[in-house]
């Protein structure tokens, strides 16, 4: 690999991560793709490659990809690879794997306190489990982070109609 090659993986990822949100997962998924043919350990298009195989149904891919990009990781974890572990949560979730994703859910949490999209998945989690009490206080911390998030305010009004005697 030169060094030429390795200076567009920074406009490669804008390029797919732009793609991604766009919804046009096969042109990102094909550059993720061409980031990780260039460096094979990109944390950032190993990860990205993980959440697209769960948005298109895949989530044991997912897990695979997603853990294998977390493997790739050399430094302590932190904030930013919050969503790594809150994707990767949300990947067992799918597989009905509670256990494993309330940890990673509570991982990405530790790492970003703040992050609300993980505190609103972790009250998911522990509703499916009828954890009611701790679904409700994972949903009022992320209404603390994000007081107008939707799906928040929803859940955690689902989990208190579900939590009545």
């Amino acid at each position: 690999m030169n060094k030429t090659t390795t200076n567009r993986i920074p406009e490669l990822l804008k390029t797919a991560v732009g793609l991604h949100r766009q919804g046009k997962l096969s042109e990102a998924q094909q550059l993720y793709r061409q980031i990780v043919g260039i460096e094979p350990n990109h944390f950032d298009a190993c990860h990205f490659l993980g959440v697209i195989a769960k948005q298109n149904g895949h989530p044991l891919q997912a897990i695979s990809l997603i853990t294998e990009a977390l493997n790739h990781i050399e430094v302590e974890f932190n904030a930013n690879h919050a969503s790594a572990f809150c994707n990767l949560g949300a990947a067992y979730q799918d597989c009905k794997q509670p256990e494993l994703a309330l940890k990673n859910y509570r991982q990405a949490i530790q790492l970003k306190p703040d992050y609300a999209i993980a505190h609103n998945n972790l009250g998911n989690a522990l509703k499916n489990l009828a954890n009611y009490d701790e679904a409700i206080r994972s949903y009022q911390d992320a209404l603390h982070f994000a007081p107008n998030y939707p799906e928040a305010l929803f859940n955690c009004g689902l989990a208190l109609h579900l939590n009545q005697p």
